[in-house]
């Protein structure tokens, strides 16, 4: 379970409830998160700051961390099942797809 929390992600597990890792880098309210599907290891989160960070949670580190890529917040993400792509929201209506594939 990924739980936006702040200025960072909690991984939680459903089980226990145990806190797995915390994701730092963003610089202002992750508005959401979700598992890669191609890759359950990886996590997608989004922000306020107007980037996309994506986390190794086996490494607990950054796989990729965008730079500023709009003029608006991100408000929404949606991940293709069982691709690598996934769709940003943003605030001023439009909607961004990226590949993901490394």
């Amino acid at each position: 379970l990924a739980v936006c929390v702040d200025h960072y992600t909690l991984i939680v597990s459903c089980c226990s409830g145990k806190v797995l890792a915390r994701l730092e880098g963003h610089n202002a309210t992750v508005t959401s998160a979700a598992f890669r599907n191609d890759n359950p290891d990886s996590v997608i989160t989004i922000g306020e700051d107007r980037r996309f960070i994506v986390y190794d949670l086996k490494a607990a580190s950054i796989l990729y961390g965008s730079c500023i890529v709009s003029s608006s917040p991100f408000i929404s993400l949606a991940t293709e099942e069982g691709g690598c792509r996934c769709a940003i929201g943003t605030s001023d209506g439009k909607v961004r797809v990226y590949n993901l594939a490394t």
